[in-house]
């Protein structure tokens, strides 16, 4: 439902997109079911079009072989593996040249004769950030500038912030403001991913295990990908605000009005913000408890389970930055740790892999023509 809700929203964007920016005529105007079809957009590569993603994709499939050393003929690749080899040039790809790659891999893929074909595939649509954590592009909201708020909390002043909004009137704003900073400083989702999040329960003998689903939606709807925190451990408080927090997502989204929600939730933070830091140079938003989660799980988890339950890999240079000043909070400050899908860390690690590999060959290659010079 919750799927479908979103599906609808983005045709919408879309067809408003079409009609502003592409000359389609009068009768476009009035034919709005055909513009939210898609009329007026290319929705599937034309055969030219996907012939070149596939040429690419041969050439990407013969560089990892060689890069690897795989003598083994192109049915016996691991689709899978070569998905994660391709995910370690995203982080010094741009934007367009990313977009190209995940075509041309895709198209490579679908001609391997696996049974992992699919599982592949949602891999490259995982879309892990590699040292910036923009996660979908978004509009910035009332009262913030994109980018410039408060990247850690001081575990005073979350205390200090919880109380001030327990303090207010109660009202639905409060309490979808209580639930969200309680929820997202203990799972670190990004604002706009509580679209897509749900909740699974796992009964076993002795007792049932809580999982927190994140999907990204890109891909097609058999190819969703998603990444999973064990909350099992959580108090039964916390538990009860990730919860509450799917629930009013899950509402919010089904009605088309998550980003008015979100909107007024991130007016009142600020407002309560502004009153009890009136001297803070940059704001505390909703993001900053995602960040404060990064720092925190950094401190408790190697990087490659930090990256599968934030779907984020600090860069070095950030990493550096934050060595001046220790950004996570102490041991027995953190109450909640949730812990990551083994499966999804062992994935991680082997992507993580490549792209240090990779990265120090670069080096190595920048090393030799400094030297020459």
């Amino acid at each position: 439902m919750v799927v479908t809700a979103i599906t609808q929203r983005n045709l919408r964007r879309r067809a408003s997109w079409r009609l502003r920016n592409l000359d389609l005529g009068e009768e476009a105007q009035e034919n709005q079911d055909g513009l939210l079809a898609g009329e007026g957009r290319v929705s599937e590569a034309k055969p030219d079009t996907y012939a070149g993603y596939l040429s690419r994709g041969i050439g990407l499939l013969a560089r990892y072989k060689h890069e690897l050393n795989i003598r083994a003929p192109t049915e016996d690749v691991d689709p899978r593996i070569f998905a994660n080899w391709v995910l370690a040039s995203k982080s010094t790809s741009t934007a367009g040249t990313w977009r190209n790659y995940r075509q041309a891999a895709v198209a490579v893929i679908r001609t391997i004769p696996s049974i992992h074909i699919e599982e592949a595939v949602g891999l490259l649509n995982e879309d892990l950030q590699v040292g910036a954590d923009e996660g979908r592009s978004r509009t910035p909201l009332d009262g913030e500038t994109d980018g410039c708020f408060a990247k850690r909390m001081d575990r005073l002043h979350f205390l200090r912030l919880r109380q001030a909004v327990l303090d207010l009137k109660p009202s639905k704003v409060r309490f979808a403001l209580w639930n969200w900073l309680n929820a997202g400083m203990h799972t670190g989702l990004r604002p706009m991913e509580w679209e897509t999040a749900f909740i699974e329960r796992i009964a076993h003998k002795d007792g049932s295990q809580i999982w927190l689903h994140v999907v990204a939606l890109r891909g097609d709807e058999e190819e969703h990908a998603y990444r999973s925190l064990d909350i099992t451990t959580f108090s039964s408080e916390a538990q009860q605000a990730v919860e509450r927090m799917v629930e009013l997502s899950r509402s919010w989204t089904s009605f088309n009005r998550f980003a008015i929600w979100q909107r007024e939730v991130a007016k009142l933070l600020g407002s309560v913000c502004d009153e009890i830091f009136p001297r803070m140079a940059l704001p505390y938003t909703l993001w900053s408890l995602r960040y404060q989660f990064i720092a925190n799980m950094a401190s408790r988890y190697d990087r490659e389970e930090v990256a599968a339950l934030t779907n984020y890999v600090p860069s070095d240079k950030k990493a550096k930055h934050y060595q001046k000043r220790r950004p996570y909070w102490l041991k027995n400050e953190i109450e909640e740790v949730p812990a990551p899908l083994l499966e999804q860390v062992t994935r991680i690690r082997s992507r993580l892999k490549f792209a240090d590999e990779r990265q120090a060959i670069k080096s190595m290659k920048q090393a030799a023509a400094r030297s020459r010079r």
